[in-house]
């Protein structure tokens, strides 16, 4: 059996500041920023399954149905020491 060699230090350091990154844009309310991580042709998948197909709509989608409603002082904030990418 192979042994894994574990992630890429630079990934995993890419891979948090991606993480710090959009937590900012969430807790700023900054649709623009947060969609600005994602590709021209991203799909985001929500925990309860909804998907939003494309970085305009993300942002659209942020912007009119998320980011109005939150109540003042919510924050976003990552606990998890592991994250997925899809490419």
């Amino acid at each position: 059996m192979m042994k894994s060699k574990g992630i890429d230090p630079k990934f995993k350091e890419a891979g948090r500041l991606l993480v710090e990154a959009f937590d900012r844009a969430w807790n700023e309310r900054d649709p623009e920023a947060l969609a600005s991580m994602f590709t021209e042709e991203a799909d985001f998948q929500f925990y309860y399954g909804l998907m939003v197909r494309s970085r305009e709509k993300i942002k659209r989608y942020y912007r009119e149905k998320v980011f109005p409603y939150l109540p003042k002082g919510v924050r976003h904030v990552t606990r998890s020491s592991k994250a997925c990418l899809l490419y």
